[in-house]
């Protein structure tokens, strides 16, 4: 079976109609797709999971450059695209590259 058909069984099939996509996931964790019940979601985000290196080393950068806290945390767990990775490398010079979106 062809992966996406796979994916599109699984879409079909493998969940109930409450089933979620948690965007804010993915980007912390460096995921393509990240979907489940709605409770599931809710106990993932409870864990504590670790942000990718590149947040890891975003936040990081920043934080030596004595740049506010509230802007390191945003680099390290916020929600961020492409848009707003390139407004805060307009504003504060950092991140380098925009990382927010990848997993290495």
């Amino acid at each position: 079976m062809r992966r996406i058909d796979q994916l599109l069984a699984m879409f079909n099939h493998g969940y109930s109609k409450r089933a979620v996509m948690a965007f804010d996931i993915t980007g912390l964790l460096g995921a393509t797709l990240v979907i489940g019940e709605p409770e599931n979601i809710e106990k993932l985000t409870e864990v504590g999971l670790p942000p990718t290196e590149p947040r890891r080393k975003d936040a990081q950068a920043v934080k030596n450059q004595g740049l506010l806290p509230s802007i390191v945390d945003w680099l390290f767990r916020g929600e961020r695209g492409l848009s707003s990775d390139a407004m805060c490398a307009a504003f504060y010079g950092l991140p380098k590259k925009q990382s927010c979106c990848s997993s290495s």
